[in-house]
């Protein structure tokens, strides 16, 4: 009875206020402020059990979920401190005494704690989002560069079988190349058509090897069998050689030209056109001094000393060879040996211009066909003071190694050269008229 009273009370100081604050102008707001905290205090005064359970209720299931979050924290300090709060909270939710107060000020606090925890969870999902992204992103670097990998690996092995194949038909050029050469000069050597025909089934068969080289490693064999080639030609060209050498003597024997002189003869030549043939002054031309075959160029003195052939070479001993007088043809070999000293002066001058050791390899090479021209000229005199050839055939002979000598030194390959400089950047840039 007495709250009703009490209640009744405030009310008409309520409706007492609110009449002033109409009445009297700028009074409005703070009778407002006064008529709204007096209702409210009275209200807060007036809330029922039941109010307060739910507060409390609600403030637990806060609690509860408050629990779940911050159990899911990876952070174990934050998780353990939210947790902590939680406790303590729910010991306060645990307490006896249950007022409004104490149930709003709970659930203030419940909000507050779980607020923090849930921007502590927001966080946490916020990284792992970007975990998640910075992985799957990284996941991808990692493909990309796997597939970039595969990518240069496959261009790689490319390459690599690019530059293999390369070098497998580098060298099967290169192989066939030499076989070719080789096989040329064999058939413009070989005499003989068997042992032509022999040197052409070998040619063949390497040939065929060297088309079918599929790796490197194989290269090596094949190079075996063009080298075992080669010493088959040597081989063969050593015994046609031996062959023509046999032949050679037979006629000269035949003729009745073998004698002592003749061997030293040989000697001599054998030792000019072995060096010969080794200088850089040989080559394969028809006008070389040694020639083909190591007696080629000694052949055709001695055959001329036996029978005239029908020789270009015969064009300047015409007189010679038509008078058949020992004077004349006397004349005409020390002409022609004159011929061949001037040129050879001439020639070694120019050389010696160029490279004074390539002149002097030159000259000692004339100095030792000089030594086989003097043997000559005893074997020739050897000749007629046995009465075996007459003495206009003697000089016709000379007057033959001659020619043949003089055509090898015009003809001699010799390819250095050194030319005056009359570049510009010799030129100091002084014109004088």
């Amino acid at each position: 009875m007495n709250e009703k009273n009490k209640s009744s009370k405030i009310m008409k100081k309520a409706l007492a206020a609110t009449l002033a604050c109409t009445t009297l102008p700028g009074a409005n707001i703070m009778c407002s402020k006064n008529i709204a905290s007096a209702w409210f205090w009275n209200q807060k005064q007036n809330h029922t059990q039941e109010e307060i359970d739910s507060i409390y209720e609600d403030a637990n299931n806060n609690l509860n979920k408050c629990m779940d979050s911050a159990k899911k924290l990876d952070d174990i300090k934050k998780a353990q401190s939210f947790i902590k709060n939680v406790l303590d909270l729910q010991d306060r939710y645990n307490d006896i005494s249950k007022t409004y107060e104490k149930a709003v000020g709970l659930q203030k606090e419940v909000k507050e704690l779980q607020g923090e925890i849930d921007v502590c969870v927001n966080l946490q999902e916020i990284e792992l989002r970007k975990a998640t992204e910075e992985a799957e992103k990284e996941a991808l670097r990692i493909e990309d560069e796997h597939r970039r990998k595969l990518e240069e690996q496959r261009l790689q092995m490319e390459k690599e079988e690019r530059a293999r194949q390369d070098e497998i038909n580098n060298a099967k050029a290169s192989l066939s190349e030499k076989l070719f050469s080789m096989s040329r000069k064999a058939r413009k050597d070989i005499e003989l058509d068997e042992n032509a025909e022999h040197i052409n089934q070998l040619s063949d068969e390497i040939e065929t090897k060297i088309l079918s080289i599929d790796n490197i490693n194989r290269v090596e064999a094949v190079e075996n069998l063009i080298n075992e080639l080669q010493t088959e030609i040597e081989n063969i060209l050593n015994k046609e050689a031996q062959i023509r050498q046999e032949n050679f003597e037979k006629t000269l024997k035949q003729s009745d030209l073998i004698n002592d002189e003749y061997h030293l003869l040989r000697e001599k030549w054998d030792d000019y056109a072995k060096d010969w043939q080794k200088s850089i002054f040989y080559s394969e031309s028809v006008d070389d001094a040694v020639g083909d075959h190591l007696l080629t160029g000694l052949s055709l003195p001695m055959l001329s000393a036996y029978k005239i052939y029908g020789f270009g070479d015969y064009f300047l001993l015409r007189d010679c060879i038509s008078s058949r007088d020992q004077d004349i043809c006397s004349f005409e070999e020390r002409s022609l040996y004159n011929t061949y000293q001037l040129e050879l002066n001439n020639r070694l001058a120019a050389i010696d211009a160029v490279s004074k050791d390539d002149a002097l390899a030159l000259k000692a090479l004339s100095d030792k066909w000089q030594i086989y021209y003097d043997e000559l000229d005893k074997y020739l005199k050897s000749l007629v003071d046995t009465h075996k050839i007459p003495a206009w055939r003697a000089y016709m002979v000379k007057g033959v190694a001659a020619i043949m000598q003089t055509n090898a030194i015009l003809n001699a390959p010799y390819y250095k050269e050194e030319l005056p400089d009359i570049s510009l950047d010799s030129f100091d840039g002084d014109v004088q008229e």
